[in-house]
C-alpha cells in the first residue's frame, strides 16, 4: 500500500472510531425501513415576522397530516440579545395548517388549513390564530388569505357559493371577510372574484361579479381601530372583466386593466388601465389613443406592475393584429369548398431543413408565443406612455421598476444555431425616460447584470468581467489586471466557462462585488484599484467565500456595516459562517463545524436571520440569530428553534466522512463516504453503494433527503449495512465515458485501501446523466457485482438526433457543447460518438444490470434505454429493463416510486449480499406460456 493511502486508511480509520465514540451503540438502533422513510417529517414554509420574534413552520411527511408549529419568542417585544433571562417561547401548533402569514409583530398568523389526507369531502379553509392569546379561528371552504399589518387586520376568501335564489346561475364570488386583529367586528362583501392589498399599505382592492362575466372593482381602507370607509368603485361593470391587479407597496396607487365584454363573456373592445390614488381619486391611464404604433393594451397574458419611488406604470400591450390573433386562437377556420375542408382535416408537421426552430420546438413555444406581449411605461408626472423596446427587442424585462434603463435580450438571431449551440443572444439598453433603444452586445453566451438603477451593466466575455458605462457608453476590463481567475475554476464542458458567483452591485452604486474561485473583490464602478476584501485568505487556506444575501426585497449588496459570508472548505466540505468588517478587514469566523449553513429568512424590520444547519447525519433545523449580521458573535446567540432532528434517534444512521485521493494521472480527487454506526476497519469490509453524477463529495456536510424517490436513500442503506460512496467526477471534453471510469477506478482503489470496500460487493448506481455513465462503466470493467442505471444514452450517434420533447429542442447542442461534453458535431469527430457509446461496447458487459426508464421521458428517449436492452438481450447478458408507464425523467407517482426505490434495494441486497432473488428478477416475464 501507498504511504499516502496508509496515512488515508489510518486517519479515516481514527476519525470513524472517534464518531463511534461519541454516539449511541449500534445495536440500540434499528434500520431504517421504507415506511420510516414515508412517514418522516420534512421543514416546510418557514416564516419570520419583520422584528424577528415568532417563527412559524410546517412539519409534513410524505403519507399522513401535517402539522403547523409556531413559536413566539417574546410576549411583548423580542428581549436584549445580552438578556440572560429571556422570556419563555410561546409555542401553537395547528394540525394540518399549511403555509403560514404572520403580522409584523409577530402576535398573530394566519394559515391554510388542508384537508384530512384520508378525507376527500373536506375543502380547504384558513386559521386564525392569536399565538400570544391563544385563540384559534377556523373558516371553512375558504381559499386566498393575507394579513394587512398597517391596517391591522386578517383577510380571507370563501369559495363561491350559488345562491339559493339563482341555483342555475353559476357561482362566480365568494364571501370576503375582513377580520381586525384585536377586538372588532368583522365586515364582509359577497361575490367576491380576488382581492389585492400593498405591501404596507392600509388598503384592500376587490372585484365583485357582476352579471354573468363581468366584474366591478373596488378600493376601501382598512385602519386599526376605525371603522372601514365606504368602498370606493374604480370601474367595471356586468360588460366588463377586471385583469392585472396592482399596488405601490404603500398603497398610494392602485391600477387595473379593464377591458369591455361581448355577451358570452369574451373580450370585445380595447382594454383601459385605470388608476387610483388616495389624492387624485380615479383616473384613466392608458387608452388605445395614448399608445403608439396601433398598439393596444393586452387583455390577458401580460402583467401590470408598479414603479417603487417612481412614478411609473409598466403594461403589457399587443399590436392590435397580435390581440385579435390572441382572441380568436381558440376558433377553427371553417371551410366552405369541400376538398378544402377536407384537407383542413389533415394533422401535419412540416419539418423544413431552414426552419429557424424545428417543429416540436415550435410547437411547445406556439402559445406562449400567441399570448406574447410588449411592455410600455406610463409616465404619471408627465401622461406620456413609451412603447418599451422595438422589433428587434421585444421582450423588456422589468426588473428594477425605478431604474433609469433596463436590459432586454433577443435570441431571434441566434434560434437556428440554438439546436447545436449553447444559447446566445443580442443585447440592448432600453432607456425608461425615452424608450430608445441602444444596441450593446451581439450573439452574447455570458452572465450579463444590470446595476440596479440603471446605470452601470457588468457582462462575462473572453474569461473576464467587463463594465459599461451605460450613460457614456465608456467600457473597460474589471479582471484582466488582478492576476486571478474568475472563470468558474473546475469547469469541464465544451464551451466558455462562466463566472464565479456575482456578488452584486453596492448601495449607491459606487462599487461591485465579485469573486474569483476563492476571495472576494470589491471594485470601483467609476475606475480606481480593486480591493481584495478577504485579503488573500480563501486562496491560502483554500476556503471558498461567497457573499449572502440577506436581505432579497432589497436589489443592492448594503454600503456599509458587516457582510456575511458563507465559506466553503475544499478539504473537508464544510461550510461555515463569516462575518466581513469592511473597515477594518477583519474575517471573523461566526459558525463552523462539519455542516453547511443556510440563511432561510431575514426579519425586515429587525434583521434577525432565520438560518439551518445541516450535514448528512444531521437535519436542516430551523435556528435564529435576533442580532442579524450586526448583532453579537453568533455562537452567543444562536437559538435553535425546530427539532426535526429527533426523529433520527432510533435509526441506525450511519456517518460521514470525505476521503481525499488522487487519480493515476495526480488529478486531486475527493468523496463522501458514508458507514454504518460504529463502524470500524476491524470489523470487516463493507458491501458498497456508488451513487455519484458530477460533484458528489460535498454531501458529507449535505442533509440526504428522506423521501421515497428515483435516487436511493442514503441512511435506508447505511442502516442495512452498506457503505454509500459519493465520489467526485472530473471529465475531460471528447472523453466523458473514460474519464468518469478513471475517477470512478480511482475512488474504488481509494476505497478499498482505506480497508473499507469488499471488492467482491460493489454496486454502481446512476441517474440520467451518470446513468450514462454507469452503463459506460461496465463495458470497460467487470469490478462491479452489479450496475443499475436510470435513463441512460446508451447510443451518443442516435441520442444526437434526438429530441427533447419537454422542452422540444434538439438534443444536438448537448452533445456539442454542454453535459455529453463532445465537443464537435457527428460528422466532425464520428470517432468520439461511437468510443463514448455503450451500445458499441455491448459485449464486453459482465456486469448484471438493471435498467430504469419512463415511456414519456422528456429529457432522454426511452428509445435509450431500448437500445441498450436489446443489444444486451441479443448478447445474452444479465439485463432486465423497467419500463413505468406514463413516467417522464424521474418517476412522479407514489406506486411508482415506492416500486422502483424496493425493487432497487432487492437487486443489489441479491448481488451484494446474497439475498433470495425476488421473483420479478429470476423468472422471465414470460416463462409460463
Amino acid at each position: 500500500m501507498p504511504t499516502s493511502l496508509h496515512r488515508l486508511a489510518s486517519l479515516f480509520a481514527l476519525a470513524l472510531a472517534l464518531g463511534a465514540s461519541n454516539s449511541p451503540s449500534a445495536q440500540e438502533r434499528r434500520p431504517l425501513g421504507w415506511q420510516d422513510v414515508r412517514t418522516f417529517r420534512a421543514l416546510h414554509d418557514p416564516a419570520l415576522s419583520a422584528d424577528g420574534t415568532t417563527v412559524a413552520w410546517e412539519e409534513r411527511a410524505e403519507t399522513g397530516d401535517g402539522l403547523l408549529v409556531i413559536r413566539h419568542l417574546a410576549t411583548e417585544s423580542i428581549e436584549s440579545i445580552e438578556s440572560t433571562e429571556p422570556s419563555e417561547p410561546i409555542e401553537r401548533r395547528i394540525e394540518r395548517g399549511r403555509a403560514p402569514k404572520l403580522s409584523a409583530d409577530g402576535r398573530f398568523a394566519l394559515a391554510r388549513l388542508a384537508p384530512p389526507e384520508d378525507d376527500e369531502k373536506t375543502p380547504t379553509g384558513v386559521a386564525f390564530v392569536d399565538v400570544v392569546g391563544g385563540r384559534v379561528e377556523t373558516a371553512h371552504d375558504a381559499t386566498d388569505y393575507a394579513l394587512c399589518d398597517a391596517g391591522g387586520a386578517a383577510i380571507w376568501l370563501h369559495r363561491p357559493v350559488a345562491s339559493p335564489d339563482h341555483e342555475r346561475t353559476k357561482a362566480r364570488g365568494g364571501r370576503l371577510v375582513i377580520r381586525p386583529l384585536g377586538e372588532g367586528p368583522r365586515t364582509a362583501w359577497f361575490d367576491v372574484t380576488r382581492f389585492a392589498l400593498p405591501r404596507d399599505g392600509a388598503w384592500i382592492a376587490w372585484c365583485t361579479a357582476r352579471g354573468e362575466h363581468g366584474e366591478e372593482l373596488f378600493v376601501r381602507r382598512l385602519e386599526a381601530g376605525r371603522p372601514l370607509g365606504d368602498p370606493i368603485p374604480l370601474g367595471g361593470s356586468a360588460g366588463h372583466s377586471i385583469g392585472n391587479l396592482a399596488w405601490r407597496d404603500d398603497g398610494t396607487l392602485c391600477a387595473a386593466v379593464i377591458t369591455p365584454l361581448s355577451a358570452k363573456g369574451k373580450p370585445e373592445g380595447d382594454s383601459t388601465v385605470v388608476a387610483w390614488s388616495p389624492e387624485g381619486g380615479v383616473r384613466t391611464l392608458v387608452d388605445p389613443q395614448a399608445l403608439p404604433q396601433d398598439h393596444v393594451v393586452a387583455a390577458s397574458g401580460g402583467s401590470l406592475r408598479l414603479g417603487k419611488h417612481t412614478a411609473r406604470v409598466f403594461v403589457a400591450v399587443r399590436d392590435r393584429a397580435a390581440e385579435l390573433r390572441a382572441r380568436d386562437a381558440d376558433d377553427d377556420p371553417k371551410p366552405a369548398e369541400e376538398l378544402a375542408k377536407l384537407r383542413a382535416e389533415a394533422e401535419v408537421d412540416v419539418w423544413h431543413g431552414g426552419d429557424l426552430r424545428i417543429a416540436p420546438q415550435r410547437k411547445v413555444e406556439e402559445q406562449r408565443l400567441k399570448r406574447r406581449t410588449r411592455t410600455a411605461v406610463h409616465h404619471l408626472d408627465s401622461g406620456r406612455t413609451l412603447l418599451l423596446g422595438d422589433e428587434n427587442h421585444p421582450d423588456v424585462t422589468i426588473h428594477e421598476p425605478d431604474a433609469d434603463r433596463f436590459l432586454v435580450e433577443n435570441g431571434d438571431r441566434h434560434r437556428r444555431a440554438r439546436t447545436w449551440d449553447v444559447g446566445r443572444s443580442d443585447l440592448a439598453l432600453v432607456d425608461a425616460r425615452t424608450g430608445a433603444v441602444e444596441p450593446i452586445l451581439e450573439a452574447q453566451e455570458g452572465a450579463a447584470n444590470l446595476s440596479p438603477d440603471g446605470a452601470a451593466l457588468v457582462y462575462w466575455r473572453d474569461g473576464h468581467w467587463h463594465l459599461r458605462e451605460c450613460a457614456t457608453g465608456r467600457t473597460r476590463n474589471l479582471t484582466a489586471d488582478l492576476g486571478r481567475q474568475f472563470a468558474q475554476q473546475h469547469w469541464d464542458y465544451a464551451h466558455e466557462a462562466p463566472p464565479e458567483f456575482f456578488g452584486g452591485f453596492v448601495a449607491g452604486g459606487r462599487s461591485l462585488l465579485l469573486h474569483d474561485h476563492h476571495d472576494l473583490w470589491e471594485i470601483p464602478v467609476a475606475g480606481g484599484p480593486a480591493v481584495n476584501l478577504t485579503r488573500g485568505r480563501g486562496a491560502r487556506d483554500r476556503v471558498v467565500f461567497r457573499v449572502m444575501d440577506t436581505d432579497p426585497e432589497d436589489p443592492w449588496v448594503p454600503s456599509d456595516g458587516p457582510l456575511l459570508l458563507a465559506g466553503f472548505d475544499e478539504r473537508t466540505k464544510h461550510t461555515g459562517l463569516f462575518r466581513l468588517d469592511r473597515d477594518d478587514g477583519s474575517l471573523t469566523r461566526e459558525l463552523d463545524g462539519a455542516y453547511r449553513y443556510r440563511r432561510v429568512a431575514t426579519a425586515r424590520s429587525s434583521g434577525a436571520l432565520l438560518i439551518s444547519r445541516e450535514s448528512y447525519d444531521c437535519y436542516p433545523d430551523l435556528h435564529l440569530l435576533p442580532g442579524g449580521v450586526n448583532g453579537p458573535p453568533f455562537r452567543d446567540a444562536l437559538q435553535q428553534l425546530s427539532h426535526l432532528d429527533d426523529q433520527r434517534a432510533p435509526f441506525a444512521w450511519g456517518t460521514a466522512r470525505v476521503l481525499n485521493y488522487r487519480s493515476d494521472s495526480g488529478q486531486p480527487l475527493d468523496a463522501a463516504v458514508i458507514v454504518p454506526d460504529g463502524w470500524t476497519p476491524e470489523q470487516g469490509r463493507l458491501p458498497v453503494l456508488v451513487y455519484y453524477y458530477r460533484f458528489f463529495s460535498q454531501r458529507a456536510c449535505e442533509w440526504n433527503e428522506i423521501a421515497v424517490n428515483h435516487r436511493p436513500c442514503f441512511p435506508v442503506y447505511a442502516s442495512d449495512g452498506y457503505a454509500v460512496f459519493l465520489p467526485d467526477i472530473r471529465f475531460e471534453v471528447g472523453r466523458p465515458g473514460p474519464s468518469a471510469v478513471a475517477c470512478l477506478d480511482a475512488g474504488i482503489d481509494a476505497l478499498i485501501e482505506a480497508g473499507i470496500a469488499d471488492p467482491d460487493r460493489i454496486a454502481l448506481h446512476g441517474h440520467s446523466w451518470s446513468g450514462y455513465q454507469t452503463a459506460f462503466a461496465i463495458t470497460q470493467t467487470d469490478r462491479y457485482a452489479c450496475a443499475i442505471a436510470g435513463a441512460p444514452v446508451s447510443n451518443m450517434t442516435s441520442a444526437y438526433g434526438g429530441i427533447r420533447w419537454g422542452s422540444g429542442l434538439a438534443r444536438q447542442f448537448q452533445y456539442e457543447r454542454t453535459q455529453s461534453r463532445l465537443g464537435a458535431s457527428l460528422f466532425e469527430r464520428r470517432d468520439r460518438y461511437i468510443e463514448n457509446s455503450p451500445l458499441f461496447f455491448a459485449d464486453r458487459v459482465n456486469t448484471p444490470l438493471l435498467i430504469l426508464f419512463g415511456d414519456e421521458d422528456g429529457a432522454v428517449p426511452w428509445e435509450q434505454g431500448i437500445e441498450l436492452y436489446l443489444a444486451l438481450r441479443r448478447l445474452d447478458k444479465d439485463v432486465v429493463m423497467l419500463t413505468y408507464h406514463g413516467e417522464p425523467h424521474h418517476p412522479q407517482k407514489a406506486g411508482n416510486k415506492l416500486d422502483w426505490a424496493m425493487r432497487m434495494k432487492e437487486y443489489v441486497d441479491h448481488h451484494l449480499k446474497g439475498a433470495v432473488a425476488p421473483e420479478w428478477l429470476s423468472t422471465p416475464q414470460d416463462a409460463d406460456r
